[in-house]
Formats: C-alpha cells, sequence, structure tokens
C-alpha cells in the first residue's frame, strides 16, 4: 500500500490548531461546520476548497 502525502496546507492547519490550543471540534464549533467535515477536509480526506479557505481565513495560514 502506498503511503499517502498530507498535503502542506492540512499540516499548517494542524500546527496552528496546536499553537492555538484547539481541536478539531472547537474550530468546527467556531467556523459552523460538522466535527466530522472539518476532519475530513484538515486531514486530505475531502477536498472542499470553500472550507479550506475558511480555515485558513480562521488561522491566518495561506492555501497552497
Amino acid at each position: 500500500m502506498k503511503k499517502y502525502e498530507l498535503p502542506t496546507w492540512c499540516k499548517e492547519a494542524k500546527k496552528a490548531l496546536i499553537d492555538r490550543g484547539m481541536g478539531i471540534k472547537d474550530l468546527a464549533e467556531a467556523l459552523g461546520y460538522r466535527r466530522e467535515h472539518m476532519s475530513a477536509v484538515i486531514n486530505g480526506r475531502v477536498r472542499s476548497p470553500n472550507t479550506q479557505e475558511c480555515i485558513c481565513d480562521y488561522l491566518n495560514i495561506k492555501s497552497t
């Protein structure tokens, strides 16, 4: 099985969450999304440009 490489922006989002002491559930509540959807986007399982843009704006990171 081939190892999946996590996109750079996903890594940056996870780092930003850790720096802020937040979890995916906290981020989902702050942005008004379901935790399951937020987790799927941040972990690279689902591509959602709108959600990604909201996450990047909220965490003040670049979308790549």
